[in-house]
């Protein structure tokens, strides 16, 4: 085995430290900027997952969203309509604004779909639906009338989520780990020979 030069390990860390930057954060675009659109930080979504027309009332039989294959697997937990639900959603803005959800959301879900409703005049596209990022729990939206421009705002932001979290037990994980290194020791040992 070669020993490294450090000398030239160094130099190597510092030229590439030349082209690392901060990474801004990029709008995630839904949908089509001809049409009414919605835009949120990539920083807290991952994608947008839809847009349409009609309603997303978070009812499985009728919600426009839930009833499509990207919602396939996701069912209404909160509402900001001022309904009781176990996890508090509040926004503020009519065009662009904030969003809030309960931090004790991630404590039983390990995905969630935030989807926002706005009021057009039935103009594509009038509801949004993002994926939003593990752990987020606030951040900014901002809505683009485009074939609709002063039609009414926001009218409402569901919170949709799906794979209830499960807990790994701890004895688990260290019969888990004990095995992967009893396996190494195995795989070294047959190495050997």
């Amino acid at each position: 085995m070669k020993k490294v030069n450090i000398r030239n390990l160094f130099g190597a860390l510092m030229f590439t430290m030349l082209f690392v930057s901060n990474a801004n954060a990029l709008p995630i675009v839904c949908d089509d900027v001809a049409r009414n659109y919605m835009q949120i930080d990539d920083s807290l979504v991952n994608s947008c997952l839809g847009s349409g027309t009609g309603n997303i009332s978070g009812n499985s039989a009728n919600d426009a969203w839930l009833i499509t294959a990207s919602g396939t697997g996701y069912t209404l937990v909160s509402k900001d309509d001022g309904g009781t639900y176990p996890f508090i959603i509040s926004t503020t803005g009519v065009s662009s604004g904030t969003w809030t959800i309960d931090a004790s959301y991630w404590n039983s879900y390990n995905a969630a779909a935030l989807g926002f409703k706005f009021g057009t005049g039935n103009t594509a596209d009038e509801w949004f639906i993002f994926d939003l990022r593990v752990g987020e729990t606030t951040g900014g939206w901002d809505f683009f009338a485009t074939l609709a421009p002063g039609a009414g705002g926001l009218s409402h932001i569901n919170l949709y989520a799906t794979t209830p979290t499960t807990d790994l037990a701890e004895p688990l994980i260290v019969t888990l780990f004990g095995l992967t290194l009893l396996g190494l020791v195995f795989a070294r040992r047959s190495m050997r020979s």
